[in-house]
């Protein structure tokens, strides 16, 4: 059970969430649409990433009465309270960009007391371990989707100490979380890097061939729940994280595709050794040895937005054989796979550094936060 931080010496004093904002609900049922008509609307996705993403928004026709009631405001926090278990609690900052922007259905909306709460500041509370971990033990889980009730969110306890210590603490996290984030644009932009390598390098008409004339196409068999907390192999699920597992189902070198998510954002992993999947994971093995797996990773990301389009289902979208047959992949020589496939591995030994520094960095972050939250960090 979540407890409260222990107050030291009047630093912290201890409320329930619902006693530091001035109201919790969830947004606006309306029809939303791609069409840059109306205002701008937001949708699960548009905090997937922990940060309001303007490109991840759809837009709505809504009343002047409606406008006013779900505008959004400088300060509040949104919470993600229906999604996939590793995301429940989410949470992002409206901070006024853009000018307008509507809350929409299947987000929460927090609205700090100012007075009592700096908004910064509770949201790096609401983003630390212990309360996300809170979060994870209250939800209710079904097959592909969790949930948060309201109650769970307002009794919360959590420790706040002055507002002049709140906005000092905000100031020095946002400062080393800007730092993490260069870290992950250096990532991206490598990534960027040999996604234009790749069309620059096979701009050419070569052989195009279908997936499955491509891949033999297995899936795994287990249910997501199978993890085992430091297991042995990997275990690879239709998260981007990847998780770990006692036993092993295959031993071979693959790209693994995720083959469901209730936002259809797939991910393509390479993996050569022991693994496990959960049964909604496609497993690729090439048919023909000598191509090039690294080759292939980047041709099927290259599709992944086509994958996107073409997926099935309401609340969760998935993936079918049938779709993947109708996936085509240009396949060029063996020599020339083979010369990008070294590039590739350049590339990733240089991401493996900038992961590491982002690692240290995240370690710091936290390391931060739960000084701060115990009223450690200005004493």
């Amino acid at each position: 059970m979540f407890k409260y931080h222990k107050v030291r010496d009047n630093q912290l004093k201890n409320y329930k969430l619902e006693e530091v904002i001035e109201f919790i609900r969830n947004g606006i049922n309306v029809k939303q649409s791609e069409k840059m008509i109306g205002y701008p609307i937001t949708r699960i996705e548009t905090i997937s990433n922990g940060v309001i993403d303007i490109e991840r928004v759809k837009y709505s026709q809504i009343l002047d009465a409606d406008l006013e009631r779900y505008r959004l405001q400088n300060g509040d926090i949104l919470f993600s309270h229906i999604n996939s278990t590793e995301h429940i609690g989410k949470t992002a900052i409206y901070e006024g960009i853009p000018e307008v922007l509507i809350h929409g259905i299947n987000l929460l909306l927090l609205r700090p007391r100012q007075n009592i709460a700096f908004p910064k500041y509770l949201l790096y509370l609401l983003k630390s371990n212990n309360i996300r971990e809170y979060f994870s033990t209250r939800c209710k889980k079904a097959v592909n989707q969790s949930s948060l009730n309201q109650q769970d969110i307002k009794s919360i306890k959590i420790s706040l100490p002055d507002l002049n210590i709140q906005q000092k603490t905000a100031s020095i996290l946002e400062k080393c979380e800007s730092s993490i984030e260069k870290r992950k644009e250096a990532n991206r932009l490598t990534d960027e890097f040999l996604k234009s390598t790749f069309l620059k390098m096979f701009k050419e008409t070569y052989l195009i061939k279908n997936m499955t004339e491509i891949f033999y196409i297995k899936t795994g068999k287990l249910n997501a729940n199978a993890a085992k907390e430091n297991g042995l192999y990997p275990f690879f699920t239709c998260s981007r994280k990847t998780f770990a597992i006692n036993d092993f189902a295959f031993d071979q070198e693959a790209l693994i595709l995720s083959g469901n998510n209730a936002t259809a954002e797939y991910s393509v992993k390479h993996y050569k050794g022991k693994f496990n999947a959960y049964q909604r994971t496609y497993i690729l093995t090439l048919k023909d040895s000598n191509n090039s797996y690294e080759f292939f990773k980047i041709s099927l990301e290259n599709q992944l937005n086509i994958l996107k389009n073409r997926s099935i289902g309401s609340n969760t979208k998935y993936l079918t054989m049938d779709i993947m047959e109708r996936i085509q992949l240009v396949v060029p020589p063996i020599e020339l796979q083979h010369k990008f496939a070294d590039i590739v591995q350049k590339v990733e030994k240089l991401k493996e550094k900038q992961k590491e520094s982002e690692k240290e960095l995240n370690n710091l972050f936290n390391s931060l936060m739960q000084k701060s939250f115990k009223g450690e960090l200005f004493q």
